[in-house]
């Protein structure tokens, strides 16, 4: 049985983070489009972008840059919360449906990484 590709977004303003979870999921034949969200980042441009990726999943942290948080995105983006997964450890994410302790993330190999999978999976 052929496995269904998923489409996946990270965003995150942690680099080395949404590099390793992009790692993991392309590693596992997934597209991805991943998000290192810099201080200065327009978050309505960065809503189109995802948008029009077109994902079946979004992980998400809250706290993005300076201005704005993950809640702000959410509302721009306009999906539901089954779609979105909060990978912040310091703010709680309601408007997510699910969370992932990314921060965690310790290689490809370890438990956090067979749980983001299984969600990916699972969307």
């Amino acid at each position: 049985m052929k496995k269904k590709v998923k489409r996946v977004v990270i965003v995150d303003d942690n680099e080395d983070l949404v590099a390793k979870l992009s790692k993991a999921a392309k590693s596992t034949g997934h597209e991805v489009l991943d998000i290192f969200v810099k201080h200065d980042d327009d978050l309505s441009a960065l809503a189109e972008k995802i948008k029009n990726f077109h994902p079946n999943i979004v992980f998400l942290d809250h706290d993005l840059n300076r201005f704005e948080t993950g809640q702000a995105l959410a509302k721009l983006i306009g999906f539901p919360s089954k779609m979105l997964v909060g990978t912040s450890t310091a703010f709680r994410q309601d408007y997510c449906g699910k969370t992932f302790d990314g921060k965690d993330y310790e290689h490809e190999n370890g438990l956090e990484a067979k749980n983001f999978l299984k969600m990916i999976k699972q969307s």
